[in-house]
């Protein structure tokens, strides 16, 4: 249950804030978890120490404490920190795809890129009736890297193309899309 309003609390924020933002917040909340983390660790340590008869406050003892043992907070806020930065962004991929593929994209032109990629999306397809899940994540990103590749060969800058979405529907404006389907 806590793990699954973790998942709802993030989405809520990704809807609501920019990757920008939602880093930042994350780096916080990591931040307050080693510093409780610190305290908590300095006082069990200083507890420990008056049972022993000694009296020593030290919270710089703590950090040992926190980098032995992580709690469970701890170690999914910490999954949570480096899945948000190890996550490219759309405008670094795009430059990733322009830089390893644009002589080929070029000599194959735009009609030759748009071939391969509706190939791509019929084993896209392939995967999908499968329900092979790993194929189909490869297929998913075959086809943003083709459908990256058509971009660059356009001349589209696939970040700004897609702020278009960032309130959710461009249509109704709505998080969650109310248009009636046609």
């Amino acid at each position: 249950m806590i793990l699954y309003d973790l998942g709802a609390f993030l989405y809520a924020l990704i809807k609501q804030f920019s990757l920008v933002a939602l880093r930042a917040l994350c780096l916080r909340i990591e931040f307050l978890c080693v510093v409780k983390s610190i305290v908590v660790g300095a006082r069990r340590e200083s507890a420990e120490k008056e049972n022993e008869g000694h009296s020593h406050n030290r919270i710089g003892c703590g950090i040992a404490t926190h980098n032995k043992k992580k709690g469970p907070w701890s170690q999914v806020l910490t999954k949570i920190v480096s899945f948000i930065f190890s996550a490219m962004r759309i405008g670094e991929f795009q430059e990733l795809i322009r830089q390893t593929y644009m002589g080929k994209d070029s000599a194959r032109g735009i009609s030759g890129t748009y071939q391969w990629f509706v190939e791509e999306v019929g084993e896209l397809a392939r995967a999908i009736r499968k329900s092979d899940h790993r194929a189909l994540e490869e297929e998913v990103a075959d086809c943003l890297a083709w459908l990256v590749s058509l971009a660059n060969l356009s001349g589209v800058d696939v970040e700004k193309a897609v702020d278009k979405y960032r309130d959710g529907c461009p249509k109704c404006g709505r998080a969650e899309c109310g248009c009636t389907e046609h």
